[in-house]
C-alpha cells in the first residue's frame, strides 16, 4: 500500500511539474512577441527621404513578412560603435492593382571597424496596409517582390 501511494504521488508530482513547465514555455512565448513587438520600429513613408537616406554599405540576407512586421537578416562591417538602420520608403502610382510600395534600408555606421556584424531588423508594416487589398513590396537589394 505504501508502494501504491508512493508510486500516486511521484505520478502527481510529475503531472504538476510538466503542468508548470508548459505554462513556463508559453509565458516565454508570450515574452518574445513582446520584445519583437517593441523592436518593430517604424517605417518612414516620404519620397524625399527615401533618395537622400544615407547608404553605407550592408548585406541583405533574408527579408520576410512575419506578424505585421516586415523581418530583415543583415550583415555589416562594424563592431566598435552603433549603427543606425531606418526603413524609408514610398508609394509608387500606379495604374492597376496592387499599390506598389518601393523600399529601401538606410544604414548610418560611423564606425571605421571591420569586424562583420550579423543583426535581425524589425520594421512595422501597419502604415502600409491600409485596407484588406494586397500591397507589393519592392526592397532595394532584394531581387524578390514581397506581398502582404
Amino acid at each position: 500500500m505504501k508502494n501504491f501511494s508512493l508510486l500516486i504521488s511521484i505520478f502527481l508530482l510529475c503531472i504538476s511539474v510538466g503542468c508548470l513547465s508548459s505554462k513556463k514555455t508559453t509565458a516565454d512565448n508570450n515574452i518574445k512577441d513582446e520584445i519583437k513587438e517593441l523592436e518593430c520600429k517604424s517605417i518612414t513613408l516620404d519620397p524625399a527621404s527615401y533618395r537622400s537616406a544615407s547608404d553605407d554599405p550592408y548585406e541583405l540576407k533574408n527579408a520576410t513578412i512575419e506578424n505585421g512586421c516586415l523581418v530583415l537578416n543583415v550583415s555589416y562591417g562594424g563592431g566598435c560603435g552603433k549603427a543606425n538602420f531606418d526603413m524609408v520608403g514610398h508609394e509608387t502610382q500606379t495604374k492597376a492593382p496592387p499599390p506598389i510600395f518601393l523600399l529601401r534600408l538606410a544604414l548610418t555606421d560611423r564606425d571605421n571597424c571591420r569586424s562583420m556584424v550579423d543583426t535581425t531588423l524589425y520594421f512595422s508594416l501597419d502604415g502600409i496596409q491600409k485596407s484588406k487589398e494586397q500591397v507589393m513590396l519592392r526592397l532595394k537589394n532584394w531581387d524578390k517582390n514581397l506581398y502582404l
